[in-house]
């Protein structure tokens, strides 16, 4: 096999690739994840000044990374009422339910912000936490807040 260099990897090399990862079968959201490295590499490589911005392919004018909206798909109550009744096999299927059903009644917490709460989060039936996802990511921090209801009371004392 040939070795592939930066100056291989143009606009139109790029477009070739996309068409043969679909002409593959290969869904747009694989195609976003490998072109995603891709890029990541032609960042690091301009950083550490091995290639100039010249051959950069991405960008405005250039390769788009193709995107996919996802389509959430919400449960009805029928269902949630379901998994919410459903018999668990075992102790360690209870607590990933109870885990599930607590994120849900949460508003979605994420489960690493569930894993990084603490018992000095909780006051007056509520707590308090920042995203861990996007803390870093923001100079301005935003407290989320959750009340607690009977259930979520109940998990947290399990």
């Amino acid at each position: 096999m040939d070795k592939l260099s930066f100056t291989d990897i143009t606009v139109d090399w790029l477009k070739d690739y996309e068409l043969f990862m679909v002409g593959k079968g290969k869904s747009y959201t694989t195609i976003g994840i490998y072109t995603r490295t891709l890029r990541a590499v032609f960042n690091n490589a301009i950083q550490e000044n091995d290639i100039g911005n010249d051959i950069y392919p991405f960008g405005k004018n250039q390769y788009k990374i193709p995107r996919i909206k996802k389509v959430k798909k919400a449960l009805d109550s029928v269902q949630l009422k379901t998994l919410f009744n459903a018999k668990v096999a075992n102790e360690n299927e209870g607590k990933v339910k109870d885990f599930w059903f607590f994120s849900y009644a949460c508003n979605g917490v994420n489960l690493k912000d569930i894993a990084l709460l603490k018992y000095s989060d909780i006051a007056d039936n509520k707590f308090t936490y920042n995203r861990a996802k996007t803390f870093d990511k923001s100079s301005e921090k935003t407290e989320l807040t959750i009340y607690l209801t009977e259930f979520t009371k109940s998990v947290i004392k399990t």
